[in-house]
């Protein structure tokens, strides 16, 4: 199972974001995000909600990845 880290590492680049630039989203530092995508700290539920929205996904998706496409019946 991946980790919150690599949630918000792959989002991030996805969207072709420096964590500086997702750093100045949040009003944190860089070196707070590079500890959560190294797993250094873990962001709190209220971090992880804004980290959702400056991604603009889903507070689950930050959490849990990327929910695999839906099976076509």
């Amino acid at each position: 199972m991946a980790s919150v880290a690599k949630h918000i590492r792959k989002l991030r680049l996805e969207r072709g974001l420096t964590q500086e630039e997702l750093a100045e989203r949040l009003h944190v530092t860089r070196q707070a995000v590079s500890n959560w995508e190294r797993s250094a700290a873990q962001p709190d539920l209220d971090t992880l909600q804004a980290i959702a929205a400056a991604l603009g996904v889903e507070v689950t998706e930050v959490i849990y990845g990327t929910p695999p496409p839906a099976a076509v019946t």
